[in-house]
């Protein structure tokens, strides 16, 4: 597997580039669309970009167009990198995640608050908005502005 990581200096931005056959397998979707139809995804890989945030019992994606259809729960592999600094113990950031998705089964993460779960495999970008990890309609306005800009 060919992989190519640009970094720049400005924000803590990170981008990774996978090659055309790791890509293929996987497919791209918004969170939006994971929400509205979770049975269609359920299992599958999938490259989606959104809003994570983390903090003390919690770690989602979101997007703000599609917050009244929930969050989904963020579970990370072993083998995941985050190739930069991320605030400490909580923070919110615009990313790009790729893994696998589940809705099937019953709830998950914390208390069993969430409808699906996202087991991330990889981290292809993410850039610091935030170094809170407050729930999205706590976020000031200017932040709520940055929330799923990529």
């Amino acid at each position: 597997m060919t992989a190519a990581i640009l970094a720049t200096s400005i924000g803590c931005a990170v981008r990774h580039v996978e090659t055309p056959q790791v890509a293929a397998a996987t497919r791209s979707v918004t969170v939006c669309e994971l929400l509205s139809d979770t049975g269609q995804f359920n299992g599958a890989t999938v490259a989606v970009k959104g809003t994570y945030r983390y903090g003390f019992e919690w770690q989602d994606l979101y997007c703000l167009e599609c917050l009244d259809q929930g969050l989904i729960w963020v579970e990370f592999g072993d083998q995941v990198h985050w190739p930069h600094k991320t605030p400490k113990h909580q923070g919110t950031i615009n990313v790009a995640f790729t893994g696998v998705f589940h809705s099937a089964g019953g709830r998950y993460g914390h208390q069993n608050g969430y409808s699906a779960a996202l087991q991330v495999t990889r981290v292809q970008s993410a850039e610091v908005i935030a170094r809170s990890g407050a729930h999205p309609n706590a976020l000031s306005a200017e932040t709520r502005r940055s929330v799923c800009q990529h």
